[in-house]
């Protein structure tokens, strides 16, 4: 991951069952904190970090959490059900796999028990060390104003003369980074705060060369 275009290989074979994998290219005080090892261990990883490749397992979840203020603060609860806790299974599982197969010297799990062997049987989500990137739907846009906190405008329900342009209005994870989704919002409120119409026609997209490749020297995940 310390060559080329970070972040520039995914994987979509399984997005049909809810998983998309994406290579990550973190710098070193990233990685540093994820590591689960200290002292000697985490020093000779470390050391290791021309030769370390990482992958991101991602699901779009059916679990559901919630925010509200409690006493003056945001009180945030988001619990892992089951059902992802499986999902999570399987994409480790297959990510794994994949790494096996390229030749990998050691495989990091994201497991608090054994990352370096396999997933307990018992697998709970609580084993599960996960990260939370690209939050959505916390001021959803909904026509109803009981369901959502901005319309179809993205315009607060209630309110004049304030609206929400950025991730907080996509109603529920879409399980890709959202980048594009949101500048899209963004430029479709442009308009019609400024009363134009969208053009009738845009640019034809640029043609991107692939990415030649090869195998690398050594991974370790």
């Amino acid at each position: 991951m310390a060559r080329g275009v970070p972040q520039s290989f995914y994987i979509d074979e399984f997005a049909g069952e809810g998983i998309m994998f994406e290579g990550a290219a973190g710098p070193p005080d990233y990685i540093a904190m994820g590591f689960p090892y200290s002292r000697e261990r985490h020093r000779e990883l470390m050391l290791s970090f021309p030769n370390l490749s990482q992958f991101g397992v991602m699901v779009s979840d059916v679990s559901r959490g919630w925010v509200r203020d409690r006493a003056g603060r945001a009180e945030i609860r988001y619990d892992l059900q089951r059902e992802d806790v499986e999902l999570f299974r399987r994409g480790i599982e297959l990510l794994a796999e994949l790494y096996r197969a390229a030749g990998a010297k050691r495989i990091l799990l994201p497991v608090d028990r054994e990352p370096e062997g396999r997933l307990p049987a018992d697998l709970k989500a609580h084993d599960l060390t996960l990260m939370a990137f690209h939050p959505l739907g916390t001021a959803r846009a909904d026509a109803l104003p009981a369901r959502g906190v901005v319309d179809g405008d993205l315009k607060l329900h209630g309110v004049e003369g304030v609206y929400v342009a950025d991730g907080s209005v996509v109603p529920s994870s879409i399980g890709v980074n959202p980048q594009i989704t949101i500048m899209a919002l963004a430029t479709r409120l442009a308009y019609h705060l400024l009363r134009a119409s969208p053009p009738d026609s845009e640019p034809e997209p640029e043609t991107i060369a692939q990415p030649r490749i090869t195998k690398p020297h050594a991974l370790t995940a």
